[in-house]
């Protein structure tokens, strides 16, 4: 899809954690056992698009009829599968900002500086190189 504005980015918001925690809250009470993970990708302290994203892991992510009627009633989130590599590569990268000062600041610098162009189409938008 298109995407024809800036991406707004923000300084970090304390209450971020919080936000994160009603939410994952939220979900895992409209989805109930059919939850297997729910996971914060907040890096402490990083500029990021002021919204909350969230992981969630249900057992067949492909199998939207077991769950996202429930979740679209309750949150709006990214999906799963159990075995998916997308899951541990989300985590290690968040992982390693959180202990990275450094790195955090090249990934800050340039997340302020994509989100301040316009991009016809968001596959345009180079990540940062894997330091891990």
């Amino acid at each position: 899809m298109p995407l024809s504005r800036q991406i707004l980015i923000v300084d970090y918001d304390p209450q971020w954690p919080e936000l994160y925690e009603r939410e994952a809250g939220r979900i895992r009470a409209a989805l109930g056992c059919r939850t297997l993970r729910v996971g914060s990708r907040s890096v402490p302290h990083l500029v990021a698009k002021s919204i909350i994203n969230i992981l969630l892991v249900v057992a067949d992510s492909a199998d939207e009829a077991t769950y996202l009627p429930a979740l679209e009633a309750s949150v709006s989130t990214c999906t799963f599968f159990p075995r998916c590599p997308e899951i541990d590569r989300m985590l290690m990268f968040r992982d390693w900002l959180r202990g990275n000062v450094p790195d955090r600041a090249l990934y800050a610098h340039t997340k302020t500086s994509a989100g301040s162009a316009k991009w016809k189409d968001v596959s345009r938008i180079t990540p940062m190189p894997r330091p891990w």
